[in-house]
């Protein structure tokens, strides 16, 4: 019965797809979700028409993560990680991180404060600059040092 019900589940996917119900983009979401959780396949099917496909990738990686051994998921992330910088065609640089949380959360400890400043300072002189000040949020702390305090 099960092994019936997937299969179901399978070609209900299929048929939406090829329908025109779900964009590649979300068919694969669901896809990649039902192979870790295949009960969440039906759940997500149903969601793609409500859901932005923000969402839904939001939501197939809840379904995917909760599968998942967390484990092999840090150490997979920790083999994918990286550091990019580039310049866009208008000139201005960009930074794209990649890595476990906590590698990430001590580097925000460390600009958030100088990002804090820099806004005071420009708000001091009657500029306005596009991110503001933010207290320290708990995990900051830790690893902020005692600027973020």
């Amino acid at each position: 019965m099960c092994h019936k019900l997937s299969e179901l589940r399978e070609a209900m996917g299929r048929y939406a797809a090829r329908r025109g119900e779900l964009s590649p983009a979300q068919a694969a979401a669901i896809a990649d979700a039902s192979a870790f959780d295949p009960e969440a396949e039906a759940e997500l099917l149903a969601k793609a028409g409500k859901l932005s496909l923000k969402e839904l990738q939001e939501e197939a990686g809840r379904k995917k993560a909760a599968h998942d051994d967390l484990e092999s998921r840090r150490d997979k992330i920790h083999r994918s990680r990286h550091l990019r910088t580039y310049t866009d065609p208008e000139g201005a640089a960009h930074l794209h991180l990649r890595d476990n949380p906590e590698v990430v959360a001590k580097l925000m400890g460390v600009v958030t404060p100088i990002r804090d400043r820099l806004a005071k300072e420009a708000a001091a002189e009657g500029r306005t600059e596009p991110w503001r000040p933010t207290p320290p949020t708990p995990w900051q702390r830790p690893c902020a040092g005692a600027e973020a305090r």
